[in-house]
């Protein structure tokens, strides 16, 4: 029998996901050691909610700040148990770079 609070025998999980966000900023982070960096964007949703999540860092460098796009999310239930955004698609009324 598996111990729930041990890894072993545990898989990991990854839920993917679409949606439509509104990027309000973006902001990239370089580690204290320098040696990673780090991508986020700010949203909100059309119901009200607002965050900031992770990204790629080509979703960094192909949104623009007070745009919307269809964004590709994925749960990952692995040592950082978070979503992060892995592809978006700018709407129609949302001007291309």
């Amino acid at each position: 029998m598996c111990n729930p609070k041990s890894k072993e025998g545990r898989k990991n999980m990854n839920i993917n996901l679409t949606g439509e966000i509104f990027v309000v900023g973006k902001k990239e982070q370089v580690s204290t050691n320098g040696q990673q960096t780090f991508y986020s964007l700010a949203i909100a949703t059309e119901e009200g909610d607002a965050g900031n999540l992770s990204c790629t860092k080509d979703v960094f460098d192909n949104v623009k700040p007070m745009s919307k796009y269809k964004a590709a999310f994925t749960y990952r239930d692995g040592q950082y148990k978070g979503i992060r955004i892995f592809g978006v698609e700018a709407l129609r009324d949302t001007p291309t770079k």
